[in-house]
């Protein structure tokens, strides 16, 4: 699958094997029906000198199983449930070939990686039937991760004690940045501190050297492109926003314990700057281009945006390509583009999985970030021109100086060259083979 969860995946059980790590994959067969309704990119050069020692089981799954067929009881299911049942249609199949697995090779321990968040439930069930322990790769909070609010305050406290006993039973709670440590260990302060472990995304090109070369002012254009999804809804965006007396029925019981404005994750507000920029300096128009790998499914709020800012010339909207050939658009650009959410009186705890490919690609790294993780993770680069999502003008006149060739940069190599995934990877082969040593 070409999507950020699988990447981390993939990436780290590449180099478990140069750490003494033997793993077993239960994954979803690509050719069952579950992937379509996961709406999944499947590319199989993801898989291309993937070391032989892994062994990887394809399991069907059964969608229908998810949501009942009746829409009435779809609803009320739906309105009930704390998380989505992905877990389901596969559950059956997965605990059969688990147990076979097990009989001709006991496990030492059970790696599961999660959202789906139906994934954790599972493999605590799942860790307690094979008397392993569990470790779980938690790639984005669970409670406080919510594109929807919460149905109910209910609906939340529910959530926020399902995960509780999760991380309970847990031996060790991987997390993608410090931000969400810090969030979790405030919401759970009975689950043992030295449970959370930090281990961000990587990169797992080898590089020679960080540099960013000067702008060819000469040039006569200047490509940006973003490659992927801005994980953005304009309506989910509106409930998230809403406040309780603009709802209307049961939907002035929904929940918000942290308010994430997702808008900022999308283009727009890019989109606001560079008309400012081509406002103050007509002669670019003709110069700057936008492009945009993967934005089919998002097409019609951007193309709406796109209008609403007049970048009809400029902007480029391309299908999604597989991994290799998003490399090398990447390589292809002048800069590149990278958002983040804006969560309200607070820190934004996501980075992008895209980040990381970025950074080898010795490109500029316009950041349209608020306060947070991702804009963290990439002060500590080097590489970054941060523009303020709320400032226009002033990322006007950065981009503009950046078009110019009148913005250097100066990377972090040492800070870099921790974030290949070989170094990731040692640390997360640690904690496995500690959790398997002090199993109980």
């Amino acid at each position: 699958m070409n999507v950020g969860g699988s990447h981390r995946a993939a990436r780290f059980l590449r180099y478990f094997p140069e750490h003494g790590i033997e793993t077993t994959v239960f994954a979803l067969d690509p050719a069952g029906p579950g992937v379509p309704y996961l709406k999944a990119h499947i590319d199989d050069s993801l898989l291309e000198d993937f070391p032989e020692s892994v062994r990887i089981l394809r399991l069907p799954s059964d969608p229908a199983r998810i949501q009942p067929s009746n829409p009435i009881l779809r609803k009320i299911e739906g309105y009930f449930r704390i998380h989505a049942n992905e877990g389901v249609a596969w559950e059956a199949y997965l605990k059969r070939a688990m147990l076979v697995r097990a009989a001709e090779e006991p496990p030492d321990v059970l790696l599961v990686t999660a959202p789906p968040f139906s994934m954790v439930t599972q493999g605590v069930r799942f860790a307690r039937r094979l008397r392993v322990p569990l470790v779980l790769d938690m790639r984005d909070p669970w409670s406080t991760w919510v594109l929807d609010p919460h149905a109910t305050y209910a609906h939340y406290r529910i959530t926020l004690a399902v995960e509780g006993r999760c991380f309970k039973a847990a031996s060790n709670i991987v997390l993608n940045s410090e931000e969400t440590r810090e969030d979790i260990r405030r919401l759970h302060p009975s689950v043992p501190a030295h449970k959370f472990h930090v281990i961000t995304n990587g990169y797992s090109t080898d590089v020679d050297s960080f540099a960013v070369p000067s702008t060819d002012i000469q040039a006569k254009r200047f490509t940006i492109g973003y490659v992927g999804s801005f994980y953005y809804l304009p309506d989910a965006r509106e409930r998230m926003m809403s406040t309780w007396r603009s709802r209307r029925g049961h939907r002035r019981l929904r929940y918000i314990r942290v308010r994430e404005d997702w808008k900022y994750r999308s283009p727009w507000f890019f989109f606001r700057a560079v008309r400012s920029l081509l406002d103050a300096h007509p002669e670019l128009s003709s110069r700057v281009e936008i492009r945009i790998v993967g934005a089919e499914h998002a097409s019609p709020y951007l193309l709406d945006m796109v209008e609403e800012w007049g970048l009809q010339e400029q902007v480029h909207l391309l299908p999604t390509i597989d991994h290799s050939g998003a490399l090398r658009f990447q390589a292809s650009c002048d800069a590149l583009l990278i958002t983040s959410s804006k969560v309200i009186d607070g820190r934004s705890y996501s980075i992008a999985g895209k980040t990381f490919e970025y950074l080898v690609q010795n490109k500029p790294i316009v950041a349209f970030t608020p306060k947070g993780a991702q804009k963290a993770l990439l002060e500590k680069t080097g590489l970054a021109l941060f523009c303020d999502p709320d400032a226009p003008e002033r990322s006007a006149a950065q981009l503009y100086d950046l078009i110019s060739g009148n913005v250097s940069f100066h990377p972090n190599e040492a800070f870099l060259r921790s974030l290949h995934v070989k170094e990731l990877a040692e640390s997360l082969a640690g904690i496995l083979r500690s959790a398997a040593e002090h199993r109980s």
